[in-house]
């Protein structure tokens, strides 16, 4: 019964005459639902964190080019380079 209970525990009205091997597979399979609803819930809130990441990221790395842009003197080593202007290299500033 076991297997079967695993299927068909939306139709269990009282868990009490169960027997106890019946009541702990129920259980898991009660748990591993709530696992899975969590998880689920999870990922999607992951995926939009991910994404408000990269504007965040977007947004400072403009704010950057902007200050960098207006700066009179600008000193910079070629790894800054590569760091700050991944996309839009310094010389784009001149």
């Amino acid at each position: 019964m076991a297997e079967l209970l695993f299927n068909v525990t939306f139709q269990v009205e009282d868990v009490w005459s169960l027997s106890e091997k019946d009541r702990w597979c129920l259980y898991r399979r009660w748990v591993c639902d709530a696992r899975k609803r969590c998880y689920e819930a999870i990922s999607d809130f992951q995926v939009m964190f991910d994404e408000k990441v990269d504007e965040l990221k977007e947004v400072r790395r403009q704010q950057d080019y902007e200050i960098l842009k207006n700066a009179d003197v600008i000193g910079m080593t070629t790894t800054g380079d590569r760091f700050f202007f991944s996309h839009e290299p310094a010389q784009d500033l001149f």
